[in-house]
């Protein structure tokens, strides 16, 4: 991975390895992150919706583990569904992501619900 990023004068480097999880690459440091548990339902799009799920939190500013864990939900996600863009609610993929990120802690889909919202002002 160094070699192609010297090569291609590339500061960044990610790689969706389906199952095997994922890697991303900056100036820093690699980072590696296991595949999301999931029963597989359709794999087409899945590669699309990990570089979005990195692109959404690198623009957002998140850290690299954030973003990195948010590739590997969004394909995951994705992947648990049938269709390459399975029309979902952002509150369904939230409720994912919490529940295969954090699935050791005791978070409930109503606990996540109530932390997702904002506060009105």
């Amino acid at each position: 991975m160094k070699f192609v990023q010297k090569h291609f004068d590339c500061d960044e480097i990610i790689i969706s390895k389906g199952d095997k999880g994922g890697l991303y690459l900056n100036k820093e440091m690699l980072y590696s992150y296991p595949a999301v548990d999931i029963v597989i339902r359709d794999t087409v799009g899945s590669g699309d919706s990990y570089l979005a799920g990195f692109l959404a939190a690198k623009l957002n500013g998140h850290d690299p583990i954030q973003i990195i864990k948010t590739a590997a939900s969004l394909g995951a996600f994705v992947t648990s569904h049938t269709g390459a863009n399975p029309e979902y609610e952002r509150e369904d993929f939230d409720i994912f992501y919490y529940e295969t990120i954090f699935k050791d802690e005791l978070i409930t889909s109503k606990n996540i619900l109530e932390a997702l919202k904002t506060p009105e002002k």
